[in-house]
């Protein structure tokens, strides 16, 4: 019986999967669109500094790196950012917010997410 189930409703069932993909995969009003890449990075801490859970920081493009500053302190400086994420803070004028979400107090790498 089971077989013979899925035999006969293996037509139907490929309609209504098809469908629901279609439906999925289109962007309407209300819905809200995946981002593709990644936006969280490693950083390194800088000179003694200590940032905590939740601590924002202004990031810039310094000298071919990406420099996080609290104020005119530089904290961090994130390790290999993505090509597309270098390319988005080069088109917003080379500023972007990065915020703390993990730590490791040991080793002074920080993941931070860029906003």
């Amino acid at each position: 019986m089971g077989t013979e189930f899925l035999a006969r409703t293996k037509r139907a069932f490929k309609k209504s999967w098809d469908k629901s993909a279609e439906l999925a995969n289109t962007p309407d009003l209300f819905r809200k669109e995946i981002e593709t890449t990644s936006t969280c990075f490693e950083a390194e801490t800088l000179a003694g500094t200590s940032p905590g859970i939740g601590d924002e920081f202004c990031v810039r493009i310094e000298d071919g790196k990406l420099i996080g500053r609290d104020g005119l302190t530089p904290s961090i400086r994130l390790s290999n950012p993505t090509p597309a994420t270098w390319a988005a803070i080069e088109s917003a004028g080379g500023v972007a917010s990065a915020k703390v979400i993990n730590l490791d107090a040991i080793s002074g790498v920080v993941e931070v997410a860029i906003c």
